[in-house]
């Protein structure tokens, strides 16, 4: 037993001394200098590039590199390409000698940096220069077989820019570690980093297996247990397997964040996806995640040119829709379907439809073509009871439909106007250009004039303007053409009330100025009562329009110094009639009354409504003593009328003949007795 022990104490005795000549020996052989030499020039040989090697050594255990400098091609005057602090490569030498299997115990680089630029042609940096390396001819031995038992990075860092889109993006702080690492068995695989991209900041970590299929890259896949991405605050997940590496795809489960977007609110999301990336395009089919009140099932497909989405369907608080169609930077194709959306629900998603206070069911299929900035719309959309608030206007009641498309858009809608039933038509053509044509009829219970909003004209004239008070270019472009009828069961308001009134209009060039409109206006107002409607025609140009006459006749009331001539200050009316033509800007009354306890006035003459000048004749027949009509000449402007009173008017009303006859008298019988005065004696 003791020669045994003998014996291998003394194997292990001249292993040690064989393994300490063998350092001596790799070291004799093998000085640093030849090394770094032997390193550079294959180094050179293989990437086509200057190399600069501070450091470079050889021992029983493996190779060490420091401060390696890989330059651009050709060399370091075109830039640097990459750098590595260090670079420890340990071998299991017994494989290598009896078996010919190249085993790594440990591959560690520390500090590797490399810089990647893609230029404007698609080309890359790094494939540039590439040399040639010297391979086994065929029939020659067989390359020893490769596994790496640990292999590690540490500090890494990459710079990626990309010529032809500008885009900008690095990676620090790298580490990655692998264990069993080979060509021909599954090994694990874990990796953290921080990452920019254009600006914008994030980190990712990925614990997973690769399965290398002996480097077979069309069977190489690979297995992630989790892969987390923190972005702009934001944490995304992704776990599941992708194979093979040439065309990575399978299921997938995932995790996205809550988000905002367009001023939505959108909770966070999880379920499953397949995913499969070919040439660089990425096709997520067969998606369902589900979140808190939310779901998105569907397809989206990556083209060369454009992603294409089918039955992309997404519900939130209660609400869906279904997306379909193509997107890309240059155009849109898309089709939104929505039925039966409930608008109180969505009014927590969509902030317009809690700016209107929106409620009831609507139905919607809109279609989107063009210009993905400005894309052409065409749809129809249903309401079913609904209600909502707009410009201070409480709509109520809704039921109809509304139809449109590029060029056209019709509706017909029932309901109630701040509580007052009313069934109107719309028909629009070329609303989208400078010279829409809008035609409307319908019938309204009851209109509150208080209730309206003010119009554009007012709110200008009330705001300071700018620019010397030049109207900007914008609010001259465009011109309506409006045609249409409007029958009113009651109008109310403080300064004015009236029965049953009904409308027709034929205008062409509505716009801010008046001087280019032409067309007919015609109307008939029932019993009522009016007081000072300065204020009233102020806050609405259509009601500007309709009471003209009325508004003038209270401004000339101010002015005639005429006895019992009424102020039309408070006025009872029995019918109100107008009709007007309208040519450049220039309103022909063609028919004007007013019947009313003060005075039966009758309106002829012109306006130029751009100008606001008048040229109209007045003709009162006034209540009480004045029993025949008086005349007015009326010139000036709306706001500073000049009046001129007809005296033949005047002179023909009876209490003034009838003056007139006694002074007559008087004087004739005066004139007797003094003449008998004179020659009676």
């Amino acid at each position: 037993m003791k020669t045994v022990l003998k014996i291998a104490l003394g194997f292990v005795l001249l292993g040690l001394l064989a393994s300490a000549g063998l350092v001596v020996a790799l070291k004799i052989l093998y000085p640093p200098e030849r090394i770094k030499a032997i390193a550079v020039s294959q180094l050179v040989k293989s990437l086509g590039r200057e190399i600069k090697l501070a450091e470079a050594s050889i021992g029983l255990g493996g190779v060490s590199l420091e401060k390696l400098e890989v330059s651009e091609v050709p060399n370091f005057a075109a830039g640097t390409a990459a750098t590595l602090k260090s670079l420890s490569l340990k071998v299991d030498l017994r494989p290598l000698l009896f078996k010919r299997e190249f085993r790594v115990k440990e591959l560690a680089l520390d500090g590797l940096s490399v810089h990647i630029v893609a230029d404007k042609d698609g080309s890359m940096n790094v494939a540039k220069g590439t040399g040639k390396s010297d391979s086994p001819e065929a029939g020659g031995a067989v390359a020893p077989v490769v596994s790496l038992e640990r292999l590690s990075v540490s500090d890494g860092s990459l710079r990626y820019e990309d010529k032809a889109s500008g885009t900008k993006a690095s990676v620090s702080g790298l580490s990655l570690t692998a264990s069993g690492a080979g060509l021909a068995e599954p090994f694990p695989l874990a990796l953290k980093s921080a990452v920019t991209l254009d600006g914008k900041k994030g980190e990712i970590d990925f614990e997973g297996t690769l399965d290398p299929k002996g480097a077979n890259i069309d069977a190489a896949g690979v297995a992630i247990d989790a892969l987390v991405l923190v972005w702009e605050g934001k944490r995304y997940s992704l776990a599941g397997t992708l194979k093979p590496l040439s065309a990575p795809a399978g299921k997938l489960t995932v995790g996205l964040p809550a988000l905002e977007a367009g001023g939505v609110s959108i909770p966070a999301l999880s379920g499953t996806l397949h995913a499969a990336v070919k040439n660089g395009l990425i096709a997520l089919t067969r998606l369902d995640l589900k979140g808190d009140e939310a779901a998105l099932k569907g397809s989206v497909v990556q083209t060369k040119s454009r992603w294409t989405l089918s039955g992309l369907a997404a519900s939130l608080g209660g609400i869906s829709a279904t997306l379909d169609g193509t997107y890309a930077e240059a155009g849109i194709d898309l089709r939104l379907r929505a039925d039966e959306l409930d608008l109180e629900k969505a009014r927590r998603w969509v902030p317009a439809l809690k700016e209107m206070n929106a409620a009831g069911t609507a139905s919607v299929d809109l279609k989107a073509k063009g210009r993905t900035d400005s894309p052409a719309l065409e749809g129809k959309l249903r309401l079913a009871n609904a209600a909502l608030n707009a410009s201070g206007q409480a709509l109520t009641g809704l039921n109809g439909r509304l139809s449109f498309t590029p060029e056209t858009a019709d509706a017909a809608l029932k309901g109630a106007l701040n509580g007052a039933a009313f069934d109107a038509q719309l028909a629009a053509r070329g609303y989208r250009t400078n010279r829409p044509k809008i035609e409307l009829t319908g019938t309204l219970a009851k209109l509150d004039l208080s209730k309206l909003p003010e119009s554009s004209a007012a709110k200008d004239e009330a705001a300071p303007k700018q620019d010397g008070g030049k109207e900007s270019p914008a609010s001259l472009k465009t011109l309506v053409d409006a045609k249409g009828s409007l029958t009113i069961g009651a109008i109310v308001h403080p300064r004015f009330q009236a029965s049953k009134t009904t409308m027709l209009w034929d205008l062409r060039e509505i716009g801010s100025d008046l001087s280019s409109l032409d067309g007919t206006v015609s109307f008939s107002v029932g019993a009522g009562k009016f007081e000072d409607l300065k204020q009233l025609g102020a806050s609405n140009g259509l009601v500007k329009v309709v009471l003209l006459p009325i508004m003038i006749i209270q401004k000339v009331a101010g002015l005639v110094k005429v006895p019992l001539f009424p102020n039309f200050d408070k006025v009872d009316f029995k019918e109100i009639v107008g009709d007007y033509s309208v040519q450049n800007g220039r309103m022909t009354v063609k028919k004007s009354h007013l019947d009313s306890s003060a005075a039966f006035v009758t309106m002829a003459g012109s306006a130029d409504l751009g100008k606001e000048a008048l040229n109209l004749k007045v003709d009162a027949k006034l209540s009480g003593a004045l029993k025949a009509p008086i005349a007015f000449q009326i010139t000036g402007t709306i706001s500073d009328p000049k009046v001129k009173l007809d005296a033949a008017s005047v002179l023909k009303q009876p209490e003034v003949n009838k003056a007139l006859e006694q002074g007559k008298d008087l004087l004739k019988k005066q004139g007797e007795q003094l003449l008998k005065g004179l020659f009676g004696r």
